[in-house]
């Protein structure tokens, strides 16, 4: 149903890179599916990913608690926001 989704875990207020400044994930709709916007699962879930990527050599992902997450996103956020801003512009 359209609007009804509430989210377990809530609204977090920590940013996300994205066109090469920090940026809050929107609330969108796809077909009939509602996404929500910067709940805690899906910006950690990315965080998660990213990390992985940029450091390779760190033990077991799934024993990384929250800040340690975006303690290490936080080290590469400099460098996110240099390879994705817009060279268009």
């Amino acid at each position: 149903m359209l609007g009804s989704y509430i989210p377990f875990f809530g609204i977090t207020t920590t940013l996300l890179v994205r066109h090469g400044v920090d940026e809050r994930l929107r609330e969108r709709v796809v077909g009939t599916v509602l996404y929500p916007g910067n709940t805690l699962p899906v910006v950690y879930c990315e965080m998660l990913l990213q990390v992985c990527k940029e450091y390779p050599g760190l033990p077991d992902a799934r024993t990384l608690k929250l800040s340690e997450i975006k303690f290490f996103y936080d080290g590469c956020r400099n460098e996110l926001k240099k390879y994705s801003e817009n060279k268009n512009g």
